[in-house]
C-alpha cells in the first residue's frame, strides 16, 4: 500500500490577463499550499476503483479515477487499483481539493505500477486533467501562469497562520461563471504576481499589501450572502480577506497564532465552518 496526503492550496496573487482563443484565460498567480490534506491510499487491484469517506465523491467524473485512467491508457497498462480517499478538503471551495487528489494519483500510480513517467511527462498529462493540476505535481509554493500548465516553484515565505472561513454556498459552475463576470477592465499585466516572485526569490518575506485575487471584485455578483461572511470575517478580527481560488472559501493570513487562534474560536462559534491551518514551507 502506498499513502500520499494530498494538501489543499490559497492563492497569494491570482490575476487575469486576457481571454484566449481558445475560451480559456491567462492568469498569473502565486499558489501556495496550505497544511490541510486529503489522504490518499493505493493498494493493487484488478481493476481501477475509488472509496471514499463521503459516498457522492464515488464517481467515474472524480479527477482520480480520470487521473488514474489516464495513466493507465497512455502507458497501456493493465493493472488496476483500489483507492481509498479520505476527504478532508471542503469540496468546490476553491481550495484545490480535487485537482491535490488528482496530482497524487499521477505521482503514486507512477510509482505504484512502475511507469517510470518524468515529471515533464506527468506535467504534460496534469494539464489535460484541469487548470490546478499541474501546481500540485510541484507545491509547496510556485508561478502559474497561462491557463495553469506553466509552473515555476519559489522558495517559500515563512510559515504563517491562515484562517479559512468555508461558507455555506452553492453554486453551480461556479468557475464558469466568476470568469463570466470579469470583464477587459479587470484583467492586468501579471505584474502583481511577478513583484511577488520576485520578493520571494530575494528574501521569502511577503507584506500583506501583496495579496490579491480578482475574483474578489466580483464574488458579491455570483455567491449570495458573500458579503455578509465577509463582514463577519473582519468583524472577527481578521484585518484582509480573500477568496481562495474562484471561492467561495475565504481566507486571512495572520501574523500572531494566538490572534489566529482567537479569531478562528470566535467564528466556529457563531456557527461557522472555520479552520485555522498554515503555510507550508519548502
Amino acid at each position: 500500500m502506498l499513502t500520499l496526503k494530498a494538501y489543499a492550496k490559497i492563492n497569494i496573487v491570482l490575476e487575469v490577463l486576457q481571454k484566449r482563443d481558445d475560451s480559456y484565460h491567462d492568469i498569473a498567480s502565486i499558489i501556495q499550499v496550505i497544511d490541510i490534506y486529503d489522504t490518499l491510499s493505493f493498494i493493487s487491484a484488478p481493476d481501477i476503483e475509488l472509496i471514499c469517506n463521503k459516498p457522492e465523491l464515488n464517481s467515474s467524473d472524480n479527477l482520480i479515477v480520470q487521473a488514474a485512467k489516464l495513466l493507465q491508457k497512455v502507458a497501456c497498462c493493465e493493472k488496476g487499483v483500489t483507492i481509498y480517499l479520505q476527504k478532508k478538503i471542503p469540496v468546490a471551495a476553491g481550495l484545490g481539493g480535487g485537482s491535490s487528489d488528482a496530482a497524487a494519483t499521477l505521482l503514486a500510480l507512477n510509482k505504484l505500477w512502475d511507469l517510470n513517467f518524468s515529471i515533464s511527462q506527468l506535467h504534460h498529462f496534469a494539464s489535460t486533467l484541469g487548470s490546478d493540476v499541474p501546481f500540485f505535481l510541484y507545491g509547496n509554493t510556485a508561478l502559474v501562469e497561462g491557463r495553469g500548465d506553466w509552473v515555476t516553484p519559489l522558495p517559500s515565505p515563512d510559515s504563517l497562520p491562515v484562517i479559512i472561513l468555508h461558507p455555506d454556498i452553492t453554486v453551480a459552475n461556479k468557475t464558469r461563471e466568476m470568469y463570466f463576470h470579469l470583464d477587459a477592465s479587470q484583467f492586468t499585466s501579471g505584474h502583481l504576481a511577478y513583484e511577488v516572485a520576485e520578493q520571494l526569490q530575494k528574501d521569502k518575506d511577503i507584506s500583506s499589501n501583496s495579496f490579491y485575487n480578482v475574483f474578489d471584485t466580483v464574488a458579491s455578483q455570483v455567491f449570495p450572502g458573500h458579503n455578509e461572511y465577509i463582514r463577519k470575517f473582519l468583524f472577527s478580527g481578521a484585518a484582509t480577506v480573500h477568496l481562495a481560488g474562484s471561492g467561495p472559501a475565504m481566507f486571512t493570513v495572520m501574523s500572531n497564532q494566538n490572534d489566529a487562534e482567537i479569531v478562528t474560536k470566535q467564528l466556529q462559534q457563531s456557527g461557522l465552518e472555520a479552520y485555522l491551518t498554515r503555510t507550508l514551507e519548502n
